[in-house]
C-alpha cells in the first residue's frame, strides 16, 4: 500500500511539471537573408544583422518577399497586441515588404495579418509559418500578434 501511495505521489508531481506551461524557445539564428528589425510602442526603432535576442520585445514574426523564405526577409520584434503597418518600422521595410510579402513564420505565435495599414481591410490569422500562395500573396501592409 505504501508502494502505491509513493508512486502516485511521484506520478502526481511528474505530470505537474511535464503539464506545466513551458517559456517558448528563442528563433533560431538569422539567416543570411534576414534582418533583424525591433520596434516598441515607446517608437524606437533599431535594425541590426545579429541573433541577439536579449532585446526581444514581447513577439516575433519573420516575413520575406519571396516563397520558402527567399527574398528579403525581416525578421520583427515588437510588443503584441499592438497593430504594426510596415510603414512604422520606416521607408526600407515599407519598400521591401508593403505588398509583397510572400512567406511568413510567426515561431507559434497567433498572428493575423490585413491588406491595409492599420490593420484594416480582409484579414488572415495563422499560429504557423506558411507560404502565401492564393489571396494573401503580396497584399499585406499590417500584422498584429
Amino acid at each position: 500500500m505504501k508502494t502505491s501511495a509513493i508512486f502516485l505521489a511521484v506520478a502526481s508531481v511528474i505530470a505537474g511539471v511535464i503539464a506545466a506551461p513551458q517559456p517558448a524557445p528563442a528563433p533560431p539564428a538569422l539567416a543570411a537573408n534576414e534582418i533583424q528589425a525591433t520596434l516598441r510602442t515607446d517608437g524606437n526603432t533599431t535594425y541590426t544583422a545579429s541573433s541577439d535576442f536579449s532585446v526581444l520585445a514581447v513577439r516575433t514574426s519573420r516575413q520575406c518577399s519571396a516563397r520558402n523564405f527567399g527574398g528579403t526577409c525581416y525578421r520583427f520584434t515588437f510588443d503584441s497586441g499592438v497593430c504594426w503597418s510596415y510603414s512604422d518600422f520606416g521607408s526600407t521595410v515599407y519598400n521591401a515588404l508593403n505588398d509583397k510579402t510572400s512567406s511568413i513564420d510567426n515561431f507559434g505565435a497567433t498572428c493575423t495579418f490585413y491588406q491595409n495599414t492599420n490593420c484594416g481591410g480582409r484579414s488572415y490569422r495563422t499560429p504557423y509559418n506558411a507560404d502565401l500562395a492564393g489571396e494573401f500573396n503580396d497584399i499585406i501592409s499590417s500584422f498584429r500578434c
